[in-house]
């Protein structure tokens, strides 16, 4: 298993090309989880909206100029399946990936008392990232 998935308690990934990504639903989560998603084009959507998962909105945390990648979070889900979601002003490919982290890491984030940071140097894991070429 890639190191990076084994954060994770469920991943989507899903691939399109349209003006809204999709991850796909993962599995039912309790209310006041942690839920991230992540989309990334080979083209240039231009402007990226951030969706939201079971009336949740995403909020952006990191993108490129572009708009070509983006990372996005729902601090606190609502129960249910989650899916990430964004809206692109220009139809382009896409791949998406929804997810939520493991439960220790789920409880540092919902301890916290202000928006945690992420870095604006996130990428994909290889197999995805390549068939950008």
């Amino acid at each position: 298993m890639p190191r990076w998935l084994r954060a994770l308690d469920q991943a989507t990934v899903r691939t399109g090309n349209s003006t809204a990504p999709d991850s796909g639903p993962t599995g039912a989560i309790g209310a006041g989880e942690l839920v991230v998603g992540a989309i990334t084009t080979c083209g240039s959507p231009s402007a990226v909206t951030p969706g939201s998962s079971q009336g949740q909105a995403f909020t952006i945390r990191s993108q490129t100029s572009s708009g070509s990648a983006d990372l996005e979070d729902v601090l606190r889900s609502a129960a249910g399946t989650q899916d990430a979601r964004a809206i692109f002003a220009a139809s382009t490919d896409w791949y998406a990936m929804g997810d939520f982290p493991r439960r220790t890491l789920r409880r540092r984030t919902q301890r916290a008392t202000s928006t945690p940071q992420v870095s604006a140097a996130f990428s994909f894991p290889a197999p995805i990232s390549q068939n950008c070429r």
